[in-house]
Order: structure tokens, then sequence, then C-alpha cells
């Protein structure tokens, strides 16, 4: 009969069981989707389960399983109770001071199949701790070792000095190992939970146990309590990122610390097999109990620490990457300022010398000769990956600002080159009109300090007809609803990117960008636009600086239908926009209904999407904000190929980045390429599938202009809406910019534009009460109600053609445009 020393597997690989998952090669016991009781603002939220030798462990995606391990549970002291419904609760100790998962399953059967696998394991791993014998946090695991009767013998002969490297190496050990204060709150209080019984262990094995075996009792692996899910938490940022960031290396402390530990097992098992040959003495059981009582607590303590100062690197390099990504984004809007700072002083400097702008020939040819100096390679960068900005709101207007003013003479007006205003004029319908680069507005007066009495409101609706109560003018902006559908046009750059991608999955990413684009500019805009009148229209004339032309009309008062056509050499863009809205006490909730669509003519990809809702809070109390929410599906009808974006709500419970979009790219087949990464106001890039990364730049918001705060928060598109310039003479008297009631908001007569907006409201009231009495119904003038060439059983407004002709031949009258503005103010 040889004694053999009986070790307990390392703590350091027992303290972390979901490292296990990843690294080891066996099949699990049990894993799948169940819905676990995260707090009570979210409810119960599904996770990912995996139940493994005895441990379970969840996660909120099955690929966290690579990286993040949200909580775990050894089922040796659990108890199962069953609730109503398919739930079920798991729970150490008490439920109120111990660990608790609260868990629901999809169904009975589902249910019943999880407790039967984890009473099967509860039972088998109760029996007996289990054997793990994975690697450790440091690389190589802590793995228990029997000594042969060759090693026995061998440490026989060395007892003197097997004693003398286990005390020194104890004591080193001890040295390192201070940090156990200040390990988890699981796994601080299991070196005491455990003494009674190490000490118990360890006595019974000198009294009887097997003749000098020296009886190492096995160190239970730390409890992990299920709140360590992000969502129970009121914020975690570096626990919650998504971001997946290189494994940790071992410092040098912690590699000694393992080699100690190694120390130390290998001494106890020398002693062992030396006091098994030798009596016995009480004294020497009681110092046998002290010493095992020591040992076992003292690996508890480093295996704790070692966990803790894994964990701690890791998250640091989180941050780390996380500081890095900023401050190249940083570094990026730096010298892009720079560089556009350069320009305009070169031009400025320029145009003083000769007393005069300079003119388009002189501009172009400066721009040929600055193409050397020092900025070159980062606009040339920018040009490659993303247009940062909109041509329209970078370079065409720093452009424009400089060239003479085209309402002087048109003699100064520049003009584009004969071969780009061929191919602008065929794709704008076959027009022979010249599209001329001019100047415009940068700035409008700032908007008054008007007092407004909610009250007096209140009290002039009295008695009122609630269909006839208007809105006081003090609620909008100077600018109507089908300007402010033609501001989705704002970063038609991002389309004229995505017609240079070589691949459809490329052009996909870049079409998902320019759907978020549209929402950069209302988190400083919380004013509603003007309603458009029925038979409303816009036109928007931007050949010049980027390349398009769009005309809109509101086609339908109830419901309120506005549609958009915008055409340019490479892509058409056209949507008809409609909507739902739910009133919800605090907030309001919009939510789109109409279709957009893109359609690419070279590569003959055709694109169509719904935007998603808007939510407006502090409707009654508070200052007012917006935010985005919920999934759009971007579709290629070509190829068959879809982007997920889905907009995350704003929440003040989660760690997440406010206003985020996360996006997946997939073909036809559902196999994801691209992911799509950033804030659907300010940036979005995209990364090849598997890395974690981004590595191009899709989009990113133009810089704010000066006082914008004072301008009702407008961008430089949005500020120009309004203005009449010399591409703009000549449009259709129903456009936008002839409303009176706009104009008189704009330049801050506040009562007269909230006299001349009722007046224009009860004129329209009175052309569709005539037109009801001779049962006519109203015919938009631009846009045919047809079936949609690509959603099946669905119809929508699509554009007839003629504007741009009329506008030209200056034949409005012939079709009988309606007198929109046409008021009596006496």
């Amino acid at each position: 009969h040889t004694p053999q020393t009986e070790v307990a597997n390392s703590p350091a690989a027992m303290a972390s069981p979901h490292r296990k998952h990843k690294r080891s090669g066996h099949e699990h016991t049990k894993q799948g989707w169940l819905l676990k009781f995260t707090n009570y603002m979210k409810g119960f939220q599904e996770r990912w389960f995996v139940l493994d030798r005895g441990v379970l462990s969840y996660y909120r995606t099955k690929e966290e399983m690579a990286h993040t391990c949200r909580g775990t549970l050894v089922l040796r002291d659990v108890t199962i109770e069953t609730d109503s419904g398919f739930n079920f609760v798991l729970y150490t100790g008490s439920k109120k001071t111990g660990a608790c998962f609260h868990l629901r399953a999809h169904s009975e059967v589902e249910r019943q199949e999880w407790i039967t696998a984890l009473e099967l394991a509860r039972h088998g791993n109760s029996s007996k701790a289990p054997e793990i014998n994975s690697p450790s946090p440091l690389g190589t695991g802590f793995t228990s070792s029997h000594p042969t009767s060759s090693s026995i013998s061998n440490s026989h002969n060395t007892s003197g000095s097997g004693r003398e490297r286990l005390s020194s190496n104890s004591s080193e050990t001890d040295e390192r190992g201070a940090a156990s204060p200040r390990a988890r709150p699981g796994a601080a209080s299991a070196p005491a939970s455990t003494s009674a019984s190490a000490s118990a262990s360890a006595s019974a094995a000198a009294a009887g146990g097997g003749r000098g075996s020296l009886r190492l009792p096995a160190v239970p692996p730390a409890q992990h309590s299920g709140s360590s899910d992000s969502d129970d938490f009121l914020s975690d940022e570096e626990g919650s990122s998504t971001s997946t960031t290189p494994a940790a290396q071992p410092s040098a402390h912690q590699v000694q610390l393992q080699r100690c530990h190694s120390t130390v097992h290998r001494c106890v098992e020398r002693l062992s097999a030396v006091l098994a040959s030798t009596p016995q003495k009480p004294e020497t059981k009681e110092l046998l109990t002290e010493v095992s009582t020591a040992i076992s607590e003292l690996l508890q303590a480093s295996s704790a620490a070692l966990d803790e100062s894994m964990s701690n690197e890791k998250r640091w390099a989180r941050m780390l990457q996380k500081s890095d990504n900023k401050q190249k984004e940083l570094a990026e809007s730096l010298e892009q300022l720079a560089a556009e700072h350069r320009r305009l002083e070169r031009n400025a400097n320029r145009a003083t010398k000769k007393g005069t702008l300079l003119s388009a020939e002189e501009y172009e040819e400066e721009q040929a000769s600055s193409e050397g100096e020092e900025f070159y390679d980062a606009e040339q960068e920018q040009s490659d990956d993303l247009p940062i900005a909109n041509r329209e709101q970078t370079e065409a207007q720093d452009k424009s600002q400089e060239v003479a003013s085209a309402a002087a003479s048109a003699q100064s007006a520049p003009k584009p080159s004969p071969s780009r205003s061929a191919s602008m004029n065929e794709a704008a319908g076959g027009s022979s009109s010249t599209p001329q680069l001019c100047v415009r507005r940068t700035h409008i007066p700032p908007k008054p300090q008007v007092s407004m009495s909610l009250w007096k409101i209140m009290r002039d609706c009295i008695g009122k007809d609630l269909s006839k109560i208007p809105m006081p003018v003090q609620f909008n902006e100077p600018i109507s609803f089908t300007q402010r559908l033609a501001e989705d046009l704002e970063y038609s750059s991002v389309l004229d990117e995505a017609a240079k991608c070589k691949t459809s999955l490329e052009r996909l990413c870049f079409v998902a960008a320019f759907t978020a684009s549209s929402f950069a500019n209302v988190t400083t805009r919380t004013a509603k636009p003007f309603n458009p009148l029925l038979g409303e229209t816009f036109e928007l004339d931007r050949r010049a600086e980027s390349g398009y032309r769009a005309v809109l009309e509101q086609v339908s008062h109830h419901p309120p239908i506005c549609c958009l056509y915008a055409e340019s050499p490479e892509w058409i863009f056209w949507q008809e926009f409609s909507m739902n809205s739910k009133f919800r006490g605090k907030y309001l909730e919009v939510i789109p209904t109409g279709l957009s669509h893109v359609e690419f003519k070279q590569s003959k990809d055709h694109f169509t999407w719904t935007k998603v809702p808007t939510t407006i809070h502090n409707i009654i109390v508070g200052k007012l904000w917006l935010d985005q929410h919920g999934t759009m599906d971007i579709t290629n009808h070509t190829t068959g190929d879809v982007c997920e974006l889905k907009y995350v709500a704003y929440s003040y419970f989660t760690s997440q980045t406010a206003r985020s979009v996360i996006g997946k790219v997939r073909d036809k087949a559902g196999n994801t390429h691209f992911t799509i990464s950033g804030t659907w106001d300010d940036t979005l890039s995209m990364a090849p599938e598997g890395q974690p990364v981004p590595t191009r730049l899709l989009w990113k918001r133009a810089p704010l202009l000066p006082n914008y705060d004072k301008m009702y928060g407008f961008t430089r598109l949005a500020v120009s809406l309004n203005e009449i310039a010399e591409t703009d003479k000549g449009c259709a008297p129903t456009d936008s910019r002839f409303r009176p009631d706009m104009r008189a908001m704009e330049l801050g007569d506040f009562d007269k534009a909230n006299k001349i907006k009722v007046r224009l409201e009860e004129a329209q009231r009175a052309r569709r009460k005539a037109m009801e009495q001779k049962l006519e119904v109203w015919q938009p003038r631009w846009f045919v109600k047809k079936q949609d060439p690509v959603v099946l059983g669905r119809e929508i407004h699509v554009y007839k053609g003629g504007y741009w002709e009329t506008k030209e031949k200056q034949e409005w009258a012939r079709h009988q445009l309606p007198p929109l503005y046409t008021v009596d103010l006496s």
C-alpha cells in the first residue's frame, strides 16, 4: 500500500469557468437561449446559457463565448425552484443574499429539459469536485499532480531540503498573494467559508485517512453572483464594450506567482511521501492541519488576485483602444480643418491683392497649383476613404463664396465645362439650361426672443373647432416640410462614393450611411417645419455644386404625403414620405410609412428602405429632444443583399454610446461580409466581418455654422433653402420660397406670420370644400400614383417628368397651378 497525496485542482483554473468554453475541446452538456431577469427597468432579456461540468454560464450573444462571460453559477449548492408560466429560479443560500438567477424558458418542454439537465449536473457535481484540467489564465494550468512511487522514494531522501523549500516558497507566495482583500466579493469570502472544512479534512486525514498522508482540501471555485451582466448596473462602459481587444499577456509577477503555486504542490507531495515513512506525533498532526488550512486559503486568495489582475488588464486594453480611436478621429478633424483654413487664407490673400474676388478660372488654376502643398496627403486620403462632408458643404461652398456674384452681371457668372454641363443636362431630363455656380447665403436673421404664453394660446382656442385651431409659428422653424425633406440630400456625395464602389456589398454600406445621414441635423433642431399646403412644390438645383437637382411636391393633405425625385449623372433617388403619429403623454412617436428608392445607373443596383421611428421627448415639460430607434432593412433588389441597420434607443440605464447605430451587411445566402458602426449624428464606419476595428470611414457630419443656435440650428444647406438665388429664379409659383408667412417669420415678424398662416389655411379649406362640392379629386401636377417597380402589391407616387422643361419655357399656366399664396390681409 503506497500512500498518495491528494491535491485539489487549481483554483485559478476553477475561478473562471467560462474560459473553459473556448479552450476545451469537449462538447458542452447543454446550451441554448433563455430569458434572464436583469432589472426592473428592462425585465427579462434573452441570454445565451451554457451548462458545462457543473457550472452554468451565460453570455449576451453566442459570439461573446470567445471573450466575455457575463456571469456564472456553480451548481454544487444550488437550489432549483419552478415558478408560474415557464419560469424557474436558481439560487445559492438565500434568494435575497445569495447568487440568484431568475430564468424563463420559451416553452414548458424547454423548461423541463433545462431543469433535468441542471439536476443531473448538480447531483453529479455534489458527489465529487469537477476535474478541470484546462489551461489557467496565465497559459499553463495549475493541475493536480499525483506522485508516483518513484517520486515518493526520491523525496524521502531529501526530506530536509523539501521542508526548507516548502517554508520559503510559502512565505514568498504569501507576500505576492496579499491582494486577496481586493478580490471579487464572491472570491474574497471563500477562504473564510472553507477554512472549517479544510481543517476538518486535514484532521481526518491525519487521524486515519491513510498512514502519514497529507490531504490538501479542494478549493471550490469562486461563485460569480449572477449580477455581472452589464444590464444590472447603471453604467459599466468598459465591461459592456463589444469591441474585441487582444488578450492581455501575463506580467512577471503573475508568472512568478504561478511558479510558486507549482512549487507549493511539489513540496506538499514530497513532504507527504517523507511523513508516510516516519512515525507521527500529536504535534505533527496539529502542524499538518495548520499547514493544510493555510495552503488552502493561500491558493484561494492568490487565485482570486490573479483573476482580478487579468480582468483589469483586459479592461485597460479596451480603454486604451477607445482612447486611440478617439485620438485618431480628432487628428483627422484637425487635419481637415487646417487644410480648409489654409486654402481659404490663400484665396483671401489673393483676392485682397487684386482688389476683387477670384473668378472661376482663376480659382481652378489656384487649386491646381496648390495640389503639391503640405495638406495634399490629408485631402487625398479623405477623398479615397469617404466624402467627409458633402461637396456642397465644403469645397463647392468655399468655391462659391469666392466666385464673383452671379447677380452682379451675366458676364461674371462662372460657366462649367461643356462636357459636365451636357452630362448633367442629360441626367436631369434633357433640359438645355446650363447649371451656374452661384453664391449661396450662409446666414439668416437671428431668431428673435419672442415670449409665448401657453395659457393665452389655450384661452384663444376656447369654443373653436379643433380641426381649425392654428398652431402659432413660435413652434415652427422658417422652412416648409418640403424643404425639410430635401435636406435628405445634404450628404449626396455619399451616393457619389457608392456609385464608385466595385462590389454591390460595399455599395450597400455607403447607401446605409446615406440613410443615416438624413437624421444628422435633428440633434440641433427641435422646432417643427411649416405644414406644406396641398400642391406646394420645391425645387433644389445643385448641379453646379453637387451634380444633382431635385423636385418635391405635396401630393396629399389627408393623409399628408410628400414626394421627392432627385437625379444625378450617377444615380436616381426618389421617395414618398408619409407617417403615423402616436401621442404617449410625455413623448410623441412619429412612425414613417413611406418607401425610399435609390437606383444606380451603371451597376443597375436598386435599393429600398423605410425610415425608422422618431421619438420627441418632453412634450409637456422640459427641454425637447429627439431620438431615433428601431431596425431599418436596406434591400438590394438586384442582388438580394440586405443590410440590417439597428438604431439603439437612448436609455439612462445602458452603457452604450448615445445615438448608436450597429449594422450587418449580408449577401443573398445570409453570410455576413461587413459590419457598420458609429452614431447617426456624427460618423459611420465599416469593417470586414471578424475585424473589431473599423477600416473605412463611410460618412462624417459636416461642421456646424457659426452661431447656428441663433439661426434655428440650421445647417449650411438649410440656411440656403429659402433663398431665391440665380439658379432658382423662374421656379414654379407654388414653390415654398414664395410662402409669405414663412418669409415673415424668417424676418422676425412673428405676429404678421401668424396672421398670414391663418389666412393661408382658411384659403386651403375653401379650395378643398369647393372641390368636394364639384366631386373633384386633387391630381398632383408632377407625380402620379403607380405600382411600385420592385415591391409587389404596393403603390407609390413616382415622378412623371415635365417640371424642368416647363420651368425653361415658363409655361406654368398650362398646368393650372393653384394660387396657394394669394391672400387678403385687410
